[in-house]
């Protein structure tokens, strides 16, 4: 096909021929009832449970993240949407982290994750707040590392979570988000995941919020498979 017919093929109508809007990146989890939609703000017994679960589904991908973060001696690390915080604990257990801070949206999760920090939130080493990426209560320049772990898709904003998540980080500071791959057929209690089409949106917003050297790892993790994205500023 040529460029002529190319660009005809591009603009022709309405009909079964012209392209399908992206699926939207958080169409695993939606916003509404059932236990699904507790992975996106749990709260009540729903949350317990989706707790519990993101506890143990989450823990090798977050695990696998945290070891792409690469910390240096005396890191100040950000994580969005730390859960029931599995992540969070094996950063205190880190002797070269010297400061640790989270927001999560769910009052169940922070409440939860302060319980798993509580001795070292004391002394001022960990900062958990209730909030969201997209307005991140902290000022320029405050950490050197920040991971989001299975929680990057359901940002109400991601360019402006990322954005956000830029002005926070130092000059040569890293992000890394992990994003369990979607399985190829639906399977029964499956946890959901990305298709390699909603992975591939991913890096370009990364670009247009001002991060470098982005790449996208893929990963086993327990029985499943991540996307490991990385980018520095």
């Amino acid at each position: 096909m040529n460029a002529g017919s190319a660009a005809a093929g591009a603009t022709a109508g309405t009909g079964a021929s012209a392209a399908a809007a992206p699926v939207p990146l958080d169409a695993a989890c939606p916003d509404g009832g059932g236990l699904r939609a507790q992975f996106r703000l749990p709260r009540g017994l729903g949350g317990r449970i989706a707790g519990l679960l993101m506890a143990v589904k989450n823990r090798s991908m977050g695990l696998a993240a945290l070891d792409a973060l690469d910390l240096p001696p005396g890191a100040r690390v950000l994580e969005i949407g730390f859960g029931p915080g599995v992540v969070l604990e094996a950063l205190v257990r880190r002797p070269e982290v010297a400061r640790i801070a989270g927001i999560d949206p769910s009052e169940l999760m922070l409440a939860r994750a302060g319980r798993r920090c509580r001795n070292d939130a004391a002394r001022g080493r960990v900062d958990l707040r209730l909030g969201v990426a997209e307005a991140l209560p902290w000022p320029d320049a405050s950490f050197d590392r920040a991971l989001a772990v299975n929680s990057f898709h359901l940002w109400s904003d991601p360019q402006a979570g990322l954005g956000e998540l830029r002005r926070v980080l130092t000059t040569g500071g890293r992000v890394v988000l992990g994003l369990r791959v979607a399985l190829p057929e639906a399977r029964r209690l499956a946890s959901p995941g990305l298709t390699d089409e909603q992975i591939a949106r991913v890096p370009p917003l990364l670009v247009a919020a001002g991060f470098r050297d982005v790449y996208v790892e893929r990963r086993s993790v327990g029985s499943r498979e991540a996307a490991i994205v990385g980018a520095a500023c």
